[in-house]
This record gives C-alpha cells, structure tokens and sequence, in this order.
C-alpha cells in the first residue's frame, strides 16, 4: 500500500480504536460514539459528455450498513473522475447471480464487482482471508488484503479469472448470543445455534449443535425455541428483521471469524481504461478515504448501533478470560491446517499463502498498533 497523506491515517486509526473500544471490554461499556469519516460528496459530478459507463454487480441489498459504505465509495469514483465516470449498480448480484460473480465479470458481463469470498470458490487461495480468530483489527485485515493480492499465486488465481484485484474489506467479527445463559466458555456447549460455513465450524468445535436457517426465518425460529441463539455479527441487532437484542440476552466474545469482501474489475475493461482512470482506481484516496474508511465507518455505525440496542435492553456482555481465549485458540487453530491442507491437496502453495497473508496482517497490526488483535 503506498503512502498516503496523514489525515487518511489519522481517521482510519480513530475508526479503529472505537472498534476495538467496542470488542474489546471485558464488562459491559456504554457504546462510543462512532466518529464521522471524511466527507462524502452529496452528488457526484454530472455525467460528462461520453462518459465511461460502468456495470457494477454487488452481492449485497442497497439498504443497510454494507450497501450505504458501497454507495460512498462509488460516488468517489465518480466525483474523483470529475464526471468522466458513471456507475450503473446492480445490488444483490441482481447481474451475475450469487456464486457467480468471478465468473461473469471474467466473461465481461458487469465491469466491477463487489465480491462475497465465501460465496467465490473460483477464488479458493483468496479465501484464506475467512479464517476465524486471525485478528480483531478489521483495518489490518483489509490493508492486509491488499499485500496478499500481490502474492505470485494470488495474482494467477486472477488472472486465470480475467479479473484485477482493486482493494478488499472485512466485516466486523462474528460472536456467539444466545437466549439462554452464556456467562463462561463451557456454557456455550449443548446450545442449539444458527450459523453456517466458518461459523458454523466453530459453533460445532466449541459444543454447540449447529444449524443454517434462511435469514428471513431466524428471529421466528427463536421464538419458537428451535434455535437458543446465533453465531453472527453484533450489528444485526440494529436490523429489524433480526433485532437480536429483543429475543436474545447473552453475548460472549469468541472471534468466531469474518466475512471478507474483495472489489475486482474485468481486467480486459480494466486494461482498456485511460492511464488517469487507472490511476484513480488505484488511488489511495479512493481506496482509502471512499474505501475502507466509508465502509469501516459505517459498520462501526452499525455495530455502535446494535450494541446500544443490546445493552439498552440490559442484555449481558462477556469476553472470555486469558484461560478461555487460550482454550479456543487451541480447539479452532486445527481449521487453519485444515485449509493449508485442502488447498496443497489441489496442488496450490497453501502454506506459503497462509504465511503470507498471517505475516501481513501482524504487519498491519503493528503499523496500527493495537495490541488487542492476534494473528497466528
């Protein structure tokens, strides 16, 4: 990542100390106030005549947290190319389909696109970035990813996709809530648990009994007692469609991993481009300031937002001891060999990527310096 000016710094080591501020009490804590991030034009510059047109397929819904961070960063495509370039967004992969999407934006049919890695398995070395307990600090996690991306193998799992890596993000950390007491690690084994993929891995490896729902039908599967609870992101109690605080009591701290989301580009749309249009998508104050510090604020919005929600309700929260963090260090580091193992079985560099990306994101999180992260 190259230099950028210090004010960028400086607003995403502020965004990044109220996240860890948030998952990193010990007790309870009232919510910080999120801070603001750098200003976001109100509208873009006017299509100028000719305008380079741009498909764009995102996997998420234009409403919520993700789709408000997604909008930003292309309204500073827009204003940064003083109107030369006009986007055309397509939410909810409404253009290439979900699990699709590597595949059709390498075909040319959508321009750009947002892509959700554990739904990408075209992109099998890049998903080494949705290995659990890795790091609290989700700005190492995306600057990381933008190291990783120039890995010899990394660039040909793109290039064999016809694709171009532009910059990457994660979500806020998945942790366990539950209805019924979790107070202490050994209270999470027995309870019945929505989750899936890496989630659903580590529910299943810290005793609980595992299943996947349809998003639309968790918080009745709550009420109805067929579930006690969810592996998922805090912030989802701030969406009405699971409002987590209103059915759910218990919240403990288990880094039980992130989704990772990477922007990519066509690379023959790409290659086609103006030099100063290229230069502009990989710009730091794109990537950066429209980027990951749009995006990283208003998902830090979100989860200020369903913390206060949850202990607004006098719900509980709990972070496991040094002893308790220990114990799941150790039950959950048998995922990260068994990845390094899947991927050297297909003939990849499995252990030389996993090294690589650990190695970045240490990097990262001494470059932030925080402490409270942990990588390897």
């Amino acid at each position: 990542m190259k230099k950028t000016g210090f004010w960028i710094w400086a607003s995403l080591l502020v965004i990044l100390a109220l996240v860890i501020g948030v998952f990193g009490c010990a007790a309870p804590q009232p919510a910080a106030k999120p801070p603001t991030a750098p200003a976001t034009p109100a509208t873009t510059a006017a299509p100028a005549p000719g305008a380079l047109k741009l498909k764009v397929d995102i996997f998420t819904g234009e409403a919520g947290y993700t789709g408000e961070g997604y909008k930003r960063y292309l309204q500073g495509l827009e204003y940064l190319s003083g109107g030369r370039v006009k986007t055309e967004a397509y939410w909810t992969s409404a253009l290439l389909g979900t699990g699709h999407q590597v595949e059709g934006l390498g075909d040319g049919i959508a321009d750009i696109a947002a892509l959700q890695m554990a739904a990408e398995p075209l992109l099998p070395l890049m998903r080494v970035t949705l290995l659990p307990n890795v790091s609290m600090q989700s700005l190492a996690l995306a600057a990381a990813m933008s190291d990783l991306s120039k890995h010899p193998a990394i660039k040909a799992e793109w290039d064999k996709n016809k694709i171009v890596f532009l910059w990457g993000v994660s979500t806020d950390m998945s942790t366990v809530m539950s209805k019924k007491p979790i107070l202490k690690l050994e209270d999470i084994k027995g309870q019945r648990l929505h989750g899936a993929g890496t989630q659903a891995k580590i529910g299943t490896l810290l005793g609980a009994t595992m299943t996947a729902i349809p998003a639309a039908e968790i918080r009745d599967a709550g009420d109805k007692g067929i579930i006690d609870g969810v592996i998922s992101v805090l912030s989802g109690a701030a969406r009405p469609v699971f409002a987590w605080h209103e059915w759910m009591k218990y919240y403990y701290g288990v880094n039980a991993g992130v989704n990772s989301f990477i922007w990519a580009m066509n690379r023959d749309r790409y290659n086609s481009l103006p030099d100063d249009i290229k230069k502009i998508l990989a710009s730091d104050q794109l990537t950066l300031e429209y980027g990951m510090v749009q995006y990283l604020d208003v998902i830090l919005r979100g989860t200020y937002d369903g913390q206060k929600l949850w202990l607004g309700k006098g719900n509980t929260m709990t972070n496991p001891t040094p002893e308790e963090q220990a114990k799941i260090d150790k039950l959950i580091a048998p995922l990260h060999e068994d990845w390094i193992k899947e991927m050297e079985g297909k003939g990849l560099p499995g252990r030389d990527v996993y090294n690589t990306w650990i190695s970045a994101v240490k990097k990262w999180e001494a470059f932030f310096a925080f402490p409270r992260g942990k990588a390897g």
